[in-house]
């Protein structure tokens, strides 16, 4: 969920831009195959935005319901044998991702970054068409919570039970990531501590099989312990006054 890195082993393009853009109040998309043929009928949309930003009239700015993203790519070269991945910062307020007609995954919740495996579908040579269908509807059960409401003529409007305007779409930064197959996930820490010294105890989450090894520096930036393995624990000891943590963390 970490911001995406860049190295010798790590490599990011962002899918930033202009997008194509279509609403769908009738919720026909999934039926008619959007995902797969394309949006019919679409406008140019900036990502990352809040639609409701870009247009001046009232029924698109207080628009309501489904509404579509699409756009297209390239895998650079040289990154056919690494994990692919798409990192989304925010889908206000849920979305379900198609790549290349395939269904990827479905998200709810647009404050949250939404990172997903696209490797299986994905086109190392050629075009692939990457298409968001989202929603910005809210209940008691959603954050932010409201209710929604049908007018005479079948439009939907928003009672909102938050004090900020219910602005959606992909309001974030899009990257497309190429991650080593076998990599670090995460980290975990714990601290035994008492008058005079601590022992950490720590487990790293590894995709794939490697070797792992953890060092510990104090405060002055000298290696105090070291040790390997995925879960164990830093046997030196050191006193408090000089204890200070030094992670070599590699995110998503």
């Amino acid at each position: 969920m970490t911001l995406s890195v860049q190295n010798n082993f790590r490599n990011e393009q962002l899918l930033n831009g202009w997008w194509k853009f279509q609403f769908d109040p009738e919720g026909k998309g999934e039926q008619e195959e959007w995902m797969t043929k394309g949006l019919p009928n679409p406008v140019d949309m900036p990502v990352p935005a809040s639609f409701n930003e870009l247009f001046s009239k009232s029924k698109e700015r207080n628009y309501v319901g489904d509404f579509w993203y699409q756009t297209e790519f390239y895998v650079p070269s040289g990154w056919d044998k690494q994990d692919l991945l798409l990192r989304f910062g925010s889908l206000t307020h849920r979305g379900t991702i198609y790549l290349n007609g395939i269904k990827i995954s479905s998200h709810e919740g647009g404050f949250l970054p939404v990172v997903v495996d696209i490797t299986v579908a994905v086109k190392i040579e050629g075009k692939n068409l990457l298409v968001i269908k989202m929603n910005n509807e809210v209940s008691s059960d959603t954050l932010p919570v409201g209710a929604i409401h049908k007018l005479h003529n079948g439009e939907k409007v928003i009672t909102p039970g938050f004090d900020f305007f219910n602005y959606s779409g992909i309001q974030r930064n899009v990257w497309l990531l190429a991650l080593p197959k076998t990599r670090l996930m995460d980290y975990q820490t714990s601290f035994e501590i008492n008058e005079s010294d601590a022992e950490i105890k720590y487990h790293v989450s590894i995709l794939g099989e490697a070797d792992t090894q953890v060092e510990l520096y104090d405060k002055e930036n000298r290696r105090v312990a070291e040790t390997d393995g995925a879960d164990a624990k830093c046997k030196s000891r050191i006193r408090n006054s000089g204890l200070q943590i030094r992670h070599t963390f590699i995110p998503l």
